[in-house]
């Protein structure tokens, strides 16, 4: 979800892992409400934001899925939500195992 609807969904501060995304600012998880993991932007000329979010939610459960820590969550899934909007066809995207092998920004 995005700031703003965090703030609209207050009964959500409870809940076991939420993902909260800030646009070009990054992304940050919580855990019962208390931010447990937080990451900067990914800098991308944006050609076309289509796929952008659910790329970011896919790589981010992909990574906490493969066993990864919390922390590398919200990373992971903006290096994966940053690609849509770099390219112009969802065909010119890396595979998911180079995604998940590529440094944190």
């Amino acid at each position: 979800m995005n700031e703003t609807e965090r703030e609209l969904m207050p009964e959500l501060a409870d809940a076991a892992l939420v993902a909260v995304t800030y646009g070009a600012e990054g992304a940050a998880l919580f855990r019962g409400g208390e931010e447990i993991a937080r990451a900067n932007g990914v800098p991308t000329r944006a050609v076309n934001t289509v796929g952008a979010g659910d790329a970011f939610c896919a790589a981010l459960v992909l990574a906490l899925q493969s066993g990864l820590p919390a922390q590398v969550g919200p990373a992971d899934g903006l290096r994966g939500g940053a690609l849509p909007p770099s390219r112009t066809s969802p065909r010119s995207l890396p595979s998911t195992r180079s995604r998940a092998t590529s440094p944190a920004p």
